[in-house]
Parts: C-alpha cells; structure tokens; sequence
C-alpha cells in the first residue's frame, strides 16, 4: 500500500506524516503548523472540515488541505510499532 493522505483516515486513526505536496500553495502553512515528517497526527473529527490533533493543538482542516498531507504507509506504521523502544540506563 503506498502514501495515503488524511482523508483516509477514521475518527481515532493516528498516522506519521510523510510529506506535505511541495506545489500545494499552502504547504509552507502546513509545515509551520507543524505537519512535517514524523509528526504523527490524530484524527478526532473526519469530514470537511475534519479536525485532527497533531502535537497539543487541533487543528480544523478543509478537503483540499487534508488531500496534501501525505501520510507514511500502514505498512511502515506496523513496522515501526513493532521495533523495541530504546531505555535509557542509569
């Protein structure tokens, strides 16, 4: 399954953003808001506008800027989950 954005995600769904679309007119808004790769965003409200949690802010989005937040695939969710978790030592 490849990058999916966050139209395809349910209410309570989390997923790592991937990218923003570079040519979408406010993906440097995007980014400042914090949707950059890694975050990892909440879904709490699907639809137009939908409101996800990304951080401590949410945040209400229309269709076409939930189209350009381009979400690593599920895949790549499940392999990460999977790894071990480091732990500091004393």
């Amino acid at each position: 399954m490849g990058a999916r954005n966050l139209t395809a995600l349910k209410r309570g769904d989390s997923a790592r953003v991937l990218a923003v679309d570079g040519g979408h007119p406010s993906a440097k808004r995007l980014a400042d808001l914090g949707f950059i790769p890694g975050a990892t965003v909440e879904m709490l409200h699907p639809g137009t506008p939908c409101i996800v949690k990304l951080a401590h802010a949410r945040l209400g989005l229309s269709a076409c800027l939930q189209g350009s937040v381009l979400l690593a695939p599920q895949s790549f969710e499940a392999a990460a989950n999977a790894l071990p978790q480091c732990r500091e030592t004393e």
